[in-house]
């Protein structure tokens, strides 16, 4: 069962979810596609009050290994 009370945030930029991951410790999850997180609500596995929605965060469009490193960025 999805929880009644929950927030659900959508931060335009990473410094803006990680402001509103440090506002909501302990009672967040991240969502960026959302199909676990769903899933996982559904079946009372992730009970946090909230979201926060990373999904169309443009910083975050790419993950590619180079040279043995993570790099992280935009397309």
């Amino acid at each position: 069962m999805m929880p009644t009370n929950q927030t659900y945030l959508r931060p335009n930029t990473i410094e803006e979810a990680l402001r509103f991951a440090d506002q909501h410790q302990d009672d967040f999850s991240y969502l960026a596609g959302g199909t676990d997180v769903w899933v996982n609500r559904q079946q009372g596995t992730n009970q946090t009050g909230g979201l926060v929605d990373i999904s169309q965060l443009e910083e975050l469009r790419e993950i590619a290994i180079e040279d043995q490193t993570l790099r992280i960025g935009a397309l």
